[in-house]
């Protein structure tokens, strides 16, 4: 499915992204602020690019959750580009095994009605509609958060930890994408 999904990205031999080209060049942008910021080059709330206006991150998307993905594949030595694009690939398989598991274990489908579930989320039209729009590709933290909801009514014994993970999570998500949180 993620192939098929990012066919154009893999036939080009890793050489194309996804989405329109200014969506993709702004939020790179805003993950390479990111960068800036936790290596100490850049205050938290005044990208560059919005220059001289200071004090406007909130402006747009923060994509806070993509952070640690991008991070981590810039520190492996990616361009901000590759970075990106394998960034969205992450996020899809985040959301296909966490969808995945919240049909099977929590709902406790059959694995062959879950696959399938978490297949045709993976493939769903917000994910084609998300190619255009990358901070819409945070719906993938949706069934992780679900997740931990069920979690949460289900373990009296963890309801603290899964409480705070799921409200961590909701406004991380507000920093990432506002429309996926707030419809959530």
């Amino acid at each position: 499915v993620t192939f098929v999904f990012y066919r154009e990205f893999f036939l080009s031999r890793l050489d194309a992204i996804t989405g329109d080209p200014g969506d993709a060049r702004l939020y790179i942008a805003v993950l390479e602020h990111w960068r800036a910021v936790l290596s100490g080059h850049a205050s938290l709330a005044s990208p560059n690019f919005f220059a001289p206006q200071t004090g406007v991150l909130g402006y747009s998307d923060c994509l806070f959750l993509y952070v640690p993905e991008f991070l981590t594949l810039r520190a492996l030595g990616c361009d901000r580009y590759l970075a990106f694009q394998l960034t969205l690939i992450a996020l899809r398989l985040i959301g296909f095994f966490a969808l995945y598991f919240l049909l099977r274990r929590k709902l406790a489908l059959a694995w062959f009605p879950a696959l399938t579930g978490a297949s045709l989320f993976s493939i769903s039209h917000l994910y084609f509609y998300s190619a255009g729009h990358p901070q819409l590709a945070a719906i993938a933290f949706v069934p992780l958060l679900a997740l931990l909801l069920f979690h949460y009514f289900e373990s009296p014994a963890r309801r603290a930890f899964s409480l705070w993970s799921a409200s961590a999570l909701l406004a991380f998500l507000f920093l990432t994408g506002y429309y996926i949180a707030f419809f959530f």
